[in-house]
């Protein structure tokens, strides 16, 4: 024993060890983290910016590439099967000896492809802090409009790309285009 039998001892070192939790990020590398609560985090840090749990609305959101929409957990799901094949992918960087002997480790990596532990890493994923969003976030900057060709900030006048982090959820069908003529707008302005 790390802490010679010191119960003390044994507590201080069990708070630096597992400060974060007792399981990271699913590695296979580390047999600790090979759970479900590890698929979950290891989901979580895959979608940072391309999925969010709203917790208040109790429903999931997928980033589209030009906006956030709800989508029921299936961008969620399918960043699941993304790891699953990223693990298999990763058998390789195991000791070739641990790989041959470690029984639990291939049946972990078949399960991680089910779709019983995709669903429960994906459930166990919204209380994950890189995932948790409220609704209040989300369309939060009122002079920020997002037109089919970027984000138009209508404090600055400028069009830049659009970004994930502003949480827009609306798309106008329009392209912004700075030399278009509104005569229409001008002549009820001017009237």
């Amino acid at each position: 024993f790390e802490h010679g039998g010191d119960r003390r001892a044994a507590l201080k070192l069990c708070e630096e060890r597992y400060a974060d939790g007792p399981t990271g990020a699913a590695d296979l590398n580390d047999v600790q983290t090979l759970t479900d609560v590890g698929l979950a985090r290891r989901l979580a840090i895959a979608g940072k910016n391309t999925i969010a749990f709203q917790r208040d609305q109790n429903r999931w959101l997928s980033y589209t590439g030009s906006h956030w929409e709800a989508d029921s957990g299936l961008g969620a799901e399918s960043i699941g099967k993304q790891i699953s094949d990223e693990l298999w992918q990763e058998l390789h960087t195991v000791e070739p000896v641990e790989r041959r002997t470690s029984r639990p480790l291939i049946s972990f990596l078949k399960a991680s492809a089910s779709q019983r532990i995709i669903k429960a890493a994906v459930g166990l994923a919204r209380s994950e802090k890189l995932l948790i969003s409220h609704s209040g976030e989300f369309d939060a900057h009122h002079f920020l409009l997002n037109v089919q060709n970027g984000t138009l900030d209508l404090n600055q006048r400028i069009l830049r790309p659009h970004l994930a982090s502003d949480k827009i959820t609306h798309l106008a069908a329009v392209m912004y285009d700075p030399e278009a003529e509104c005569p229409l707008w001008q002549q009820f302005v001017l009237d």
